[in-house]
């Protein structure tokens, strides 16, 4: 409840944000509101002139009013070249903005003290408060005035009034309906500039929540955009690792199926030749056994190598078929050229028993079977693959480390 209060500011009234903002508005209306009242008073004055000169009213005090025509002028043009004169608000320090403040309440003091000047003067003619009521309502309203900022420009005014009515207005009844009115006036003075000062407290406070909403929604959003390209970073690894081998990082049987369906599903013509090629490890229980699993991995990853070597990338497949087995294919390669690249791969891993290794007996060495059948559709691989199968078997059973060639 008491942060709701009239009669109590919001916590962050002192905020220099706050204040600045606060500022910002204040001077804007007050540019305006000095301008025209610039205009009221010339128009006044040129009025006052005009009927001194006509000698309209002997009972009007003419040079008075016109002093205080030309006071309120000459106020309103310094307020408007001090705040032309204002730059980098943002850069302002806290001492430069309660300066300001200062300057605004004094402009607003005097403006409605300014009222209650000329409100004693229209005693001796009109006998009534409406210059005053004017001026300290505009004010009251016009202005964001925290409560320090709007009780001593109400209070100078009204004791103004308070002190020098009974000087001017000579009717004890009029005077008590005075004092009466000035009480009441006050009090709603008073409380409609609270209500408008409250009521930009709370727009302020929403522009705040909501400033901070979209901030950490936007933190949030870029949190997400982070978080999603990570699981797309980390899908396509996990892709990429489930169509790889992780020992010999070659493509496993789900990328042979791929690499199929490729040249069938998507390319415009169908392939006219499909080759095989089965490659198996000699001896390798064996290797295993006498060197261990990790030497047996390390064949096997080196054996991987040099069958990539021995392919063109672009246009041939290799691939880990299980265990020790390896596998080979190609589209619209001849027979040639199919059991060429094979005798190549059988080379290349033989040379493994030259570099690194010197393991003792079983040397390291393949078995190569391979088939080149025409393409009649997609049966046309399993029936290639088994037909390589078979060569595998013959090159096994011929002695090892050499390659066989099955045609049905």
């Amino acid at each position: 409840m008491k942060k709701n209060s009239l009669l109590t500011d919001n916590a962050y009234v002192s905020d220099k944000e706050f204040r600045l903002e606060t500022i910002e508005i204040n001077i804007f209306r007050g540019k305006l509101l000095a301008v025209i009242i610039i205009i009221l008073e010339l128009a006044l004055s040129f009025i006052g002139i005009l009927s001194s000169a006509l000698g309209v009213d002997g009972r009007f005090h003419y040079a008075a009013y016109l002093a205080m025509y030309v006071a309120m002028i000459v106020a309103n043009v310094v307020f408007l070249i001090w705040a032309n004169s204002l730059k980098n608000m943002p850069d302002k320090t806290t001492a430069q903005l309660k300066r300001m403040e200062t300057v605004i309440i004094v402009f607003i003091t005097f403006i409605m003290c300014w009222g209650s000047v000329v409100t004693l003067m229209d005693q001796a003619l009109y006998g009534q408060l409406a210059s005053f009521m004017i001026n300290v309502l505009v004010c009251a309203v016009i202005y964001y005035l925290a409560l320090r900022q709007i009780v001593f420009p109400l209070i100078a005014s009204g004791l103004i009034l308070l002190i020098g009515l009974p000087f001017f207005q000579h009717s004890g009844d009029i005077l008590v309906g005075h004092y009466v009115n000035l009480g009441i006036f006050l009090v709603i003075s008073f409380v409609a500039s609270r209500i408008v000062f409250k009521s930009h407290c709370n727009q302020y406070l929403s522009k705040l929540l909501l400033s901070q909403s979209k901030e950490q929604l936007e933190a949030e959003t870029r949190l997400n955009i982070e978080t999603n390209e990570k699981l797309k970073e980390m899908n396509q690894r996990l892709k990429k690792l489930s169509f790889l081998d992780e020992l010999t990082k070659l493509p496993n049987r789900r990328s042979f199926r791929d690499y199929v369906d490729y040249h069938f599903d998507y390319l415009k013509e169908d392939p006219s030749l499909f080759s095989v090629i089965m490659i198996d490890v000699d001896h390798f229980k064996q290797l295993n056994d006498q060197y261990g699993h990790n030497t047996g991995d390390a064949v096997l990853k080196n054996i991987a190598k040099q069958l990539n070597s021995s392919i063109n990338q672009d246009t041939d497949f290799t691939a880990r078929w299980g265990g020790d087995e390896f596998i080979y294919a190609s589209f619209n390669k001849t027979v040639e050229e199919t059991l060429a690249i094979a005798n190549l791969m059988r080379k290349k891993i033989l040379s493994l028993n030259r570099q690194d290794y010197t393991l003792k007996p079983p040397a390291i060495t393949v078995s190569l079977g391979a088939c080149t059948l025409h393409v009649t559709g997609k049966e046309t691989i399993s029936h290639c693959i088994d037909c390589a199968d078979k060569a595998l078997y013959a090159a096994k059973t011929g002695g090892r480390n050499c390659v066989r060639y099955y045609s049905p």
